[in-house]
This record gives structure tokens, C-alpha cells and sequence, in this order.
């Protein structure tokens, strides 16, 4: 009978996985499998690789780069997009890495190729984002904030315009008041010096 002590993929599933699914850079990784027999413990390892939809293999080279998207205004270095990229190559078979030997950039048909040793080489998508889109980014950013803070001001004076009814007709209801208690108080003083005027007479 055997007991399973760690399964962190199933070899039948080997295969070529996006990055998000195991949270790591683009490469080949070694899984281990293992499990428990009465007699003893057994293990056996796959791997699997883990690329974007831009992975590229030709034998034991792999190549794997993300689309690029970037302001006008940045200077397309090979540096810069490999970077931004996350170009990688490597052997499927050892893990050794490469380097990325050239990068080429054609505007036109918006895309950058990385090319590593044997001339095994991808291509991504470049999304340049030019000043006029920057601009209105910018102006809808802004023009979202004015409406919040206006809003926000709208609150406030609906606030402020409630404090100022409630004072008013506290003020204007205590003037009421005090103005009958006065009446009635008048009233009473006159009723009490008209019973004097009487009792001397």
C-alpha cells in the first residue's frame, strides 16, 4: 500500500506552465514526487518549465521574454528592455542560462526580438505609449479627482447648509420661547401690582 508524502505536480502534468501559476521567473525546475512503502521510501523527480505565451524552444534552448509597454519618451536600450521584459534563456536540460546576445526593435510592426545563442530567438508585442495617450491619462486622472473633490465639497456644504438650518431654528425657537415666557411673566408682575393697588384701596 502506498502512502503519498509529497505531490507538488503530478508527472503526468509535465509541461510548459505561465509564471503566475507557480510564482517564479521563467525557467525549468525540478519537481519531486515521492511516496512510502511499508519496506521503504521512494521518490522520483520530472520537470517542468515555465514560460509566457511568448516561449520559444529549439531543442534544449529555451528563450521567453514578456510584451512591452513603455512612454515615448523612454530610450529603447538593450538593457532597458531586457529588463523590462524579463528576457531569459536557458537549457531545459542542465538549467544553465544564457544571455541574450541581441535584441532588435522594429517600431513599425511594434515588436522587440531577443535572440540568444544559436540564434534561437522571441518576439513580444511593444506598446508605446505616446504623449497625446499621456495627456488624456492625465486629464481623466485629473478629471476624476476634480469630480471626487467636488463631490466632496457638495458634501460638505450639504453639511454645513443642515448645521446652519438646525442652528437657525434653535436660535429662532429659543427666542420663541423665551419671548412667551417673558410675555408671561409680564403678565403675571401686572396681575400681582393690580391685586396691591387694590388691597391699599
Amino acid at each position: 500500500m502506498f502512502k503519498v508524502l509529497l505531490l507538488t505536480l503530478s508527472l503526468a502534468s509535465a509541461g510548459v506552465y505561465t509564471p503566475e501559476t507557480f510564482s517564479v521567473d521563467p525557467g525549468t525546475y525540478p519537481v519531486s514526487v515521492g511516496y512510502q512503502r511499508d519496506e521503504g521510501e521512494a521518490s522520483k523527480t520530472a520537470y517542468v518549465t515555465v514560460g509566457s505565451e511568448n516561449y520559444i524552444t529549439e531543442g534544449d534552448i529555451a528563450i521567453d521574454a514578456n510584451d512591452i509597454t513603455t512612454t515615448y519618451d523612454q530610450k529603447l536600450s538593450h538593457e532597458y528592455l531586457i529588463q523590462v521584459a524579463n528576457a531569459k534563456a536557458w537549457n531545459t536540460s542542465t538549467n544553465e542560462s544564457y544571455k541574450i546576445t541581441d535584441v532588435k526593435v522594429d517600431q513599425a510592426k511594434e515588436q522587440v526580438t531577443f535572440e540568444t545563442v544559436l540564434g534561437v530567438e522571441t518576439s513580444v508585442k511593444l506598446n508605446v505609449i505616446t504623449r497625446e495617450e499621456l495627456y488624456d491619462m492625465y486629464n481623466e486622472t485629473n478629471e476624476c479627482q476634480f469630480i471626487e473633490m467636488k463631490a466632496f465639497d457638495n458634501y460638505i456644504e450639504y453639511i454645513l447648509f443642515r448645521i446652519l438650518i438646525f442652528t437657525f431654528a434653535f436660535t429662532l425657537t429659543l427666542f420663541i420661547y423665551m419671548q412667551l415666557n417673558a410675555n408671561k411673566r409680564f403678565k403675571e408682575i401686572d396681575v400681582f401690582y393690580k391685586k396691591l393697588l387694590y388691597e391699599d384701596v
